[in-house]
């Protein structure tokens, strides 16, 4: 272990809240100006869980970065895929981490006990994963980088927790699993997660 790394590090991945961008599924069904609302509203409550965690957070955007308070750095997103973006992302922050936590910014369900589990959970594992009910992942985490897992790998479909779990194994990592949660991406999603739908609401 090289001494001079830093412990824990929480990457989070947001898009530029710009209409026709966000939410893109959801818009299809409530209209893009609802849609960016719903977006900002996850980002707040993303940004508030991550306050709470004992870790350096780092932002990491789309197309422009943006400040906020609970960043220590902002980048932009590197790759021309999710995959690579997100491959990308664990290279440059593990070479300063230990441990490296990667969320998104759809989940209504995320709290800091969440992610200090999944914290506590790559102690003992090399691939750290919360798996979502649509059959991807809201959370991955790593503590070295494995490029593989984001090989070879179609996003936004049933099949990727799966397909990532079988590269592990192949991989012979040991993987933890955080429990299954719903993240926000259609009308019934948003439908599940009512106080959404209220403006005068906000997340929990």
């Amino acid at each position: 272990m090289n001494p001079s790394l830093q412990h824990k590090a929480l990457a989070i991945f947001l898009k530029n809240n710009v209409s026709g961008q966000v939410k893109t599924r959801l818009a299809k069904e409530v209209g893009h100006e609802s849609a960016m609302e719903v977006y900002s509203r996850l980002c707040a409550h993303t940004l508030r869980v991550a306050e709470k965690v004992n870790a350096s957070v780092f932002g990491f955007y789309t197309s422009e970065k943006e400040a906020h308070p609970v960043f220590d750095e902002v980048h932009l997103q590197q790759g021309s895929g999710l995959g690579e973006r997100m491959k990308n992302a664990f290279e440059f922050l593990l070479n300063r981490y230990e441990q490296v936590v990667l969320i998104g910014s759809d989940l209504p369900d995320l709290s800091a006990q969440l992610l200090q589990k999944a914290f506590d959970l790559l102690e003992e594992n090399d691939l750290v994963l919360g798996p979502a009910l649509d059959g991807g992942y809201y959370l991955i985490a790593l503590r070295a980088p494995q490029p593989q897992l984001f090989e070879d790998i179609t996003y936004s479909n049933a099949e990727v927790l799966e397909r990532t779990l079988a590269i592990a194994k192949a991989s012979r990592l040991s993987v933890g699993l955080l429990e299954p949660l719903r993240d926000l991406d259609t009308l019934e999603d948003l439908k599940h997660f009512g106080y959404l739908i209220n403006s005068d609401q906000s997340t929990p």
